[in-house]
């Protein structure tokens, strides 16, 4: 019986590492995917939203607000006084100066943002703040630009869906199959030691000493090809083998998926533990 135990966590071992791979698997394309998908956004972040504005402190104010997001680079602001010093000294208008001393100029303001963070929702976010503290602000934005890079990432999206919906029926299949395939060798493996229990209860061993081995086993079948699995993992992402990381929950669902089908395998063999 010893042997046919260690066949069985053997193969349970292999089953539930072929298992975890396919999680991996999962993981590696998806994070493929959204690398891609950073990479488009990437392409937002050297093109500035830039704020006209005659009122400085709400641009301050803008400012103030914006600093604590993510998705916020950096943020410039040039006051009129200096738009004119660097307009007189770019273009060469000095004797100009007393001519543009006559008319106002606006305040402006710069945002840069980390393209990859700059989603629909948070454009939409940087425009109400915008607008929230600066009614008359003038934005002024490459939103056709932004429309395109939007279009080409939520064109990356449907390969993350098919993904997602591959893997979840992969895992549909593979719990069926464990299930079915545990009791297939269970049954296997407990019809072999039919002789054997007879001649115990022949020899007066008690009734219920096979359910009682059974669970037992069961048990054991249960638990160390989940902790074995579970050991590798740890052990490869501890000494820094393995990059991915994938939910603990994982392991908990291929121990409760084991238990199970040995659960319907008593149900199949109470008879024989009368």
């Amino acid at each position: 019986m010893k042997k046919g135990i260690f066949f069985q966590v053997i193969v349970i071992t292999i089953f539930l590492i072929f298992w975890n791979s396919l999680h991996f698997g999962k993981h590696l394309h998806i994070r493929i995917f959204e690398q891609k998908k950073v990479q488009i956004y990437q392409k937002l972040s050297p093109i500035p939203i830039i704020i006209f504005s005659y009122e400085l402190d709400s641009l301050y104010s803008i400012k103030t607000k914006l600093n604590s997001f993510l998705w916020v680079d950096s943020l410039q602001i040039e006051e009129q006084t200096e738009i004119s010093k660097r307009l007189i000294a770019e273009y060469q208008l000095s004797e100009s100066s007393e001519i543009l001393s006559r008319y106002t100029l606006p305040n402006v303001m710069k945002i840069y943002l980390r393209g990859e963070f700059f989603h629909k929702s948070v454009r939409e976010e940087v425009w109400r703040i915008i607008k929230e503290n600066n009614e008359a602000a003038e934005i002024n934005y490459d939103n056709e630009f932004w429309e395109k890079i939007q279009i080409e990432a939520d064109n990356v999206q449907p390969n993350i869906n098919l993904i997602n919906f591959a893997y979840l029926i992969a895992n549909g299949v593979m719990i069926v199959f464990l299930i079915f395939f545990v009791i297939f060798m269970r049954i296997h493996f407990e019809t072999k030691r039919n002789q054997f229990w007879k001649i115990f209860q022949i020899s007066g061993g008690k009734k219920n000493s096979r359910a009682k081995m059974f669970f037992l086993n069961s048990f054991v079948l249960s638990i160390i090809p989940t902790g074995l699995n579970f050991g590798i993992y740890f052990a490869a992402i501890y000494f820094d083998y393995l990059k991915i990381q994938i939910d603990d929950k994982l392991f908990i669902i291929e121990l409760g998926t084991l238990m199970f089908a040995y659960l319907l395998t008593s149900l199949f063999l109470i008879r024989r533990f009368k």
